[in-house]
C-alpha cells in the first residue's frame, strides 16, 4: 500500500515538473504570431478601415466583398513552392506542392480583445470551411488545374481589427503546354494560374506578395532544374467569363537535365555509326564489309526499339529522333558504298575501288558532322 502511494506521488510530481518546463514554451510559441507580425499593406489600417467606410451592400451582407469607396476588396497573395514534380510529356501536366497565403481586411469581423480575452481567433481544417460559410473570402482556384486540388493543411486567423490571414498547403496537378521539339535539351515554361471563382476584378483585386512568393531553399525537380521564375497579377478575361478577373500568374522556367540521355543514348549511337566506317579500311574482297555494315544497322534498330519507351510519346519530331534519322541515313549510305565497291571489284577496277574508299574515309565523317550540326541549329539547340 505504502509502495503504491509512493509511486503515485512520484508520478504526480514528475508530471508537475514536466508541465512547469513545457507549458511556458507552448504559450510563447502560440503567441508568436501576433497582429504586428502581419506586414501586408492590405491588412486593416487603424483609423481607416471601419465598417462605416464599407459599401452599403457590404454593411448589410457578410458574404459580400468588403469594398469601400467603390474600390474592389484588396487581397494579398503569396505562393511558396515546395515541390514541383511529375512533369508529364504525354498529357502536358505537372504536379505542384505549395503553401498559399492570403491576407485581407474585413472590419465586419473585428472584435474587442477585452470582451473575449483573445488576441486572435484561429480556425483549423474543417473549422475553416465552416467559418467560410458565414463570412466572405476570396474563393480562389487554380485556373489550369487538371483535377481537384488536395488541401493538406488549412489555417484561418482573424485579428481584433478585422485583419484576416488564410494559409493552406495544397497539392494540385496543373496543365501547361510543353514544347518537346528540342528533347532532350528542351526548356519548359510551366504556368501556375489562380483567380477567384466568384469575384470579378471590379469586386476583388489580387496583389502580389513578393516576400511570400518563391521557391523553398531545398527546392528540387529531378530530372529538371529550375532556371528562373517570375510572378505577376494581371486582369484577365476568358471567353467563358462575362467580366475580367484579377489573376495571379507564376511562370517557372525549367531545363531538362540532358546528360543521362547524352551518355546513355546519344554517345552509344554515334559510336555505332563510327564503327560502321571501319569497312572503308577493309579489303574489297573481304566478306567482313557487308557483315560489319549490317551488324551496325541491326544494332541501331535494336537500340531504337529499346530506347523508344524512354522517349516522350509526342506527335512532333524531336531533336533526338532527328539524330536517329541522320544515323540511319548514314548507315544506308555505307550500304550503298559497299555495293559500289563490290561492283567495281567485279569489274576489276581496283584503282577506282581504292579511290572510293579513300574518299569515303573523309566524306562520311564530314557528312555526319554536317548533318548533326544542321539539325542542332534547325532545332535551336545552338
Amino acid at each position: 500500500m505504502l509502495r503504491s502511494m509512493t509511486r503515485s506521488l512520484w508520478r504526480a510530481g514528475l508530471m508537475a515538473l514536466v508541465a512547469m518546463l513545457v507549458l511556458p514554451h507552448l504559450g510563447s510559441a502560440a503567441d508568436a504570431f501576433l497582429r504586428q507580425d502581419v506586414t501586408s499593406a492590405f491588412a486593416c489600417q487603424a483609423g481607416e478601415d471601419r465598417i462605416e467606410a464599407l459599401s452599403s451592400a457590404a454593411q448589410s451582407d457578410l458574404m459580400a466583398p468588403p469594398r469601400r469607396d467603390g474600390a474592389p476588396a484588396d487581397v494579398d497573395l503569396g505562393l511558396h513552392m515546395e515541390y514541383l514534380h511529375s512533369i508529364s510529356e504525354a498529357d502536358h501536366s505537372f504536379t505542384l506542392e505549395a503553401f498559399v497565403e492570403l491576407i485581407w481586411c474585413d472590419p465586419r469581423l473585428a472584435f474587442a480583445v477585452g470582451e473575449t480575452g483573445q488576441v486572435r481567433r484561429i480556425f483549423l481544417e474543417e473549422a475553416v470551411l465552416r467559418k467560410f460559410q458565414a463570412m466572405w473570402w476570396p474563393d480562389l482556384y487554380f485556373v489550369n488545374s487538371s483535377g481537384p486540388p488536395v488541401i493538406e493543411r488549412q489555417e484561418l486567423i482573424i485579428f481584433p481589427d478585422g485583419t484576416v490571414v488564410y494559409e493552406e498547403r495544397v497539392r494540385v496537378s496543373l496543365k501547361s503546354k510543353l514544347d518537346l521539339t528540342q528533347f532532350p535539351f528542351d526548356r519548359q515554361k510551366l504556368e501556375i494560374e489562380m483567380e477567384s471563382f466568384a469575384w470579378p476584378a471590379h469586386e476583388m483585386a489580387l496583389h502580389l506578395d513578393s516576400e511570400k512568393t518563391g521557391l523553398a531553399d531545398v527546392f528540387n525537380t529531378p530530372p529538371w532544374r529550375v532556371i528562373n521564375y517570375k510572378a505577376e497579377v494581371r486582369s484577365q478575361r476568358e471567353i467563358r467569363d462575362r467580366d475580367a478577373f484579377s489573376e495571379f500568374v507564376m511562370e517557372v522556367e525549367t531545363a531538362r537535365i540532358a546528360m543521362p540521355f547524352v551518355y546513355r543514348l546519344m554517345i552509344p549511337l554515334v559510336l555505332v555509326v563510327m564503327a560502321s566506317w571501319s569497312v572503308f579500311w577493309l579489303r574489297p574482297t573481304s566478306t567482313g564489309r557487308v557483315g560489319v555494315t549490317f551488324t551496325a544497322i541491326l544494332t541501331v534498330v535494336a537500340f531504337n526499339f529499346i530506347v523508344t519507351g524512354k522517349l516522350p510519346s509526342v506527335p512532333e519530331l524531336t531533336y533526338l529522333e532527328a539524330l536517329f534519322g541522320i544515323s540511319f541515313l548514314l548507315l544506308l549510305l555505307v550500304v550503298v558504298e559497299n555495293t559500289v565497291v563490290d561492283y567495281l571489284t567485279g569489274a576489276d577496277r581496283l584503282q577506282a575501288v581504292a579511290r572510293t574508299d579513300r574518299i569515303s574515309r573523309v566524306l562520311f565523317p564530314l557528312l555526319y558532322v554536317i548533318g548533326i550540326s544542321l539539325a542542332t541549329k534547325a532545332f535551336g539547340i545552338i
